[in-house]
């Protein structure tokens, strides 16, 4: 089990060698493409449920617009609520 941030690239670099066995690439390439790219989807993951959750609890609000994404804005009906907790002026 890796046990720094160093094991932690290697590993994942070994296990994207592995899965793609042709790959090759630099430095550069493999920062910005291989491990950043992983890195990103992992955030998407991460902000997709926190975004769930925020909705489910009813703080903000999720719409769809005809072709296209979702869209969240804050759920107007609690915004005294969430000045408070943060305080911020949401005017």
């Amino acid at each position: 089990m890796p046990e720094t941030e160093m094991d932690r690239v290697a590993l994942r670099i070994l296990k994207y060698l592995i899965q793609n066995p042709g790959k090759k690439d630099t430095l550069t390439g493999i920062c910005e493409w291989w491990l950043l790219h992983e890195r990103f989807d992992h955030i998407v993951d991460m902000v997709n449920e926190a975004l769930e959750d925020l909705v489910s609890r009813g703080l903000i609000i999720e719409k769809r617009l005809p072709k296209s994404e979702k869209i969240y804005q804050v759920n107007a009906a609690r915004k005294v609520e969430l000045s408070r907790v943060f305080h911020l002026n949401l005017n």
